[in-house]
């Protein structure tokens, strides 16, 4: 690529000198067309929620709160077609232009469509380039020109977060983001300027551990899990390395494993308990222990490592923020 740079100095004059003439400077900026090839880039990242409320008609409200009912990855910025009905779909992850310059992002969809883009890698700083109220045919770029973005300036080799949402009523439904290059090409966005979406990951200061608390030899009417002797000094105290009890240790005892959770990344998680004999695990809303409600339980034993004996084993989904310390505890009643 190459283009033209002119440069004109002035003096203007006064009382006492003459104004100079201008002076005028014209040179060529030549640059590399060879396109910057970025790391990790292959595909984008695509989210579906089916069956949504049909009360949920903008594309603001889509449930992020809820997990999606897949994800997996697109290798062009164009999601799947006529898939289904009543649903919301989101493609996001990073986008690594190839080459330094302006860049036009085109918005293609059906029914209704936004389309953001940061000004970093950052999802924080997000906007709105680009959106659609009602559908338009596949592939059509032009029918409204809120598809069209302005002229955005964007660096080889630097990460942009970009998103994409559509609200899916009925009958066909598509979408699919090209954009117009520096160059003049204009495309689909290609996998090779895409990267995947990953959460980012928090670091929780004072984790490494949780406690261990152990009571031997308990009264055997003591049978439930709600009967923990807590009004008793446990028989002893440890930290472990990670939420796993030590195993054959003894019979007849209660123990319970506690502490706080610091979750890596913002989301949707799901738990799961394995235990012999009885046990129940209880997560609170915060770092308040008055706040733990039970996610889930055994009234029986299973072997080790098997989550999926009974459906009590699993919580339900729970949303969790990053950063933030939730009161986790789990009880064993040992026979």
């Amino acid at each position: 690529m190459e283009g033209g740079v002119v440069v004109q100095a002035m003096q203007a004059g006064n009382g006492e000198y003459a104004a100079a003439s201008p002076v005028i400077q014209r040179f060529m900026v030549r640059g590399s067309d060879t396109p910057v090839a970025c790391s990790n880039t292959g595909g984008i990242t695509y989210e579906f929620w089916a069956n949504v409320s049909d009360r949920r008609v903008e594309v603001e409200q889509i449930p992020t709160h809820l997990a999606p009912t897949s994800t997996s990855t697109l290798t062009s910025f164009s999601a799947p077609t006529d898939v289904a009905e009543n649903y919301f779909a989101r493609v996001r992850g990073y986008l690594c232009v190839p080459m330094t310059g302006m860049y036009r992002f085109h918005l293609s969809a059906d029914d209704r469509a936004e389309l953001q883009l940061s000004t970093d890698d950052n999802p924080a700083n997000k906007r709105r380039i680009a959106f659609l109220r009602a559908a338009v045919p596949a592939g059509v770029y032009t029918s409204t020109p809120t598809q069209q973005s302005g002229m955005i300036m964007l660096q080889a080799g630097q990460r942009y977060y970009i998103e994409a949402v559509l609200r899916e009523f009925q009958f066909r439904d598509h979408l699919t983001v090209a954009w117009s290059r520096p160059d003049g090409v204009m495309e689909t966005i290609p996998s090779t300027s895409l990267i995947p979406y990953t959460p980012p990951q928090v670091a929780c200061p004072g984790s490494g551990s949780i406690t261990y608390e152990y009571w031997a030899n308990v009264s055997d009417r003591r049978v439930e899990v709600e009967q923990i002797p807590t009004h008793l000094a446990p028989t002893s105290t440890s930290t472990l390395t990670s939420f796993s009890a030590p195993t054959d240790v003894a019979e007849n005892y209660f123990a319970r494993v506690r502490g706080y959770l610091c979750v890596p990344m913002t989301g949707m998680y799901r738990f799961h308990l394995s235990a012999d004999d009885r046990a129940e695990l209880q997560l609170s809303t915060d770092d308040n222990p008055a706040n733990k409600r039970r996610i889930a339980f055994l009234r029986a034993a299973v072997p080790a490592g098997v989550y999926t004996s009974t459906p009590t084993q699993q919580s339900g989904m729970i949303m969790l923020q990053a950063g933030q310390r939730y009161y986790i505890e789990a009880v064993l009643r040992e026979f």
